[in-house]
């Protein structure tokens, strides 16, 4: 085989290598966004707040709709465990829906996510929301 016959070859299987990834990893990236969006609806606060953290960290869009379902929710949790923060603090399953937003570029602040999602009514009055969530 030649040198360029060589080089034709790598480069045609790196190009499939490379949609071969993309592929996997969207087809994995679905398969997390729907069992996210599952536990998102799990009865217990600490999952959802999970939920909301990874759904952030998907970096998929269509995640989007659920989160905002989830601002106005005031269920919260200590921290403990899985859930990592400060000692004694309390966390809102609507704070980390705001958060995970805020991943996603929806808007650049949790405050911001608050006002927009309120101008485009997804959640109440968002001076009542932000004086209950932090």
């Amino acid at each position: 085989m030649s040198e360029k016959d060589a080089a034709d070859q790598l480069q045609k299987w790196l190009a499939e290598k490379t949609q071969w990834e993309a592929e996997a990893a969207y087809k994995i990236r679905s398969a997390c966004k729907d069992d996210l969006i599952r536990a998102s609806q799990d009865s217990d606060p600490n999952v959802r707040i999970v939920a909301c953290w990874l759904m952030g960290s998907l970096g998929d869009p269509q995640v989007i709709p659920r989160l905002l379902m989830l601002l106005g929710d005031k269920s919260q949790s200590r921290c403990s465990g899985l859930l990592q923060c400060e000692e004694a603090e309390v966390v809102y399953v609507g704070g980390a829906a705001a958060e995970a937003l805020v991943q996603l570029n929806y808007a650049s602040s949790v405050e911001a996510v608050y006002e927009r999602a309120k101008r485009e009514q997804h959640v109440p009055d968002t001076a009542e929301v932000l004086r209950n969530d932090y």
